[in-house]
């Protein structure tokens, strides 16, 4: 995260929060050194979010990660329940199929919208 402007830790638990994107509902990892097995099972951020009490909804952005292809077909579906949240937490990241050692990512470039 690279501003807060104290939004986080989420304490209200009337507020809604979407969540959506891949990584926050299945494990990732990368390739080579970094392919690790978590000492505790993976728990999808939503559901880690309304174990401790806050009004978390998932739904996926994307259909598909292929290699470095990304189809965005539910991307406007995905913005309808952002636009109705008070909160949205975008998780982004790499498969193990595109992280590997000695092809790490420069930057992430993100849209505007």
């Amino acid at each position: 995260m690279l501003k807060n402007d104290d939004v986080l830790p989420l304490t209200n638990n009337e507020s809604s929060v979407f969540v959506t994107g891949a990584p926050s509902w299945i494990y990732y990892f990368g390739g080579g050194s970094s392919n690790v097995v978590p000492e505790t099972p993976f728990v999808p951020l939503a559901d880690a979010l309304k174990q401790e009490g806050v009004n978390a909804n998932y739904y996926e952005s994307v259909w598909d990660v292929n290699a470095c292809r990304v189809n965005l077909g539910n991307l406007p579906e995905a913005m309808k329940y952002a636009q109705k949240a008070d909160y949205t937490i975008l998780c982004v990241g790499n498969p193990n199929t595109v992280e590997c050692e000695g092809a790490d990512r420069q930057h992430i470039s993100l849209w505007k919208e």
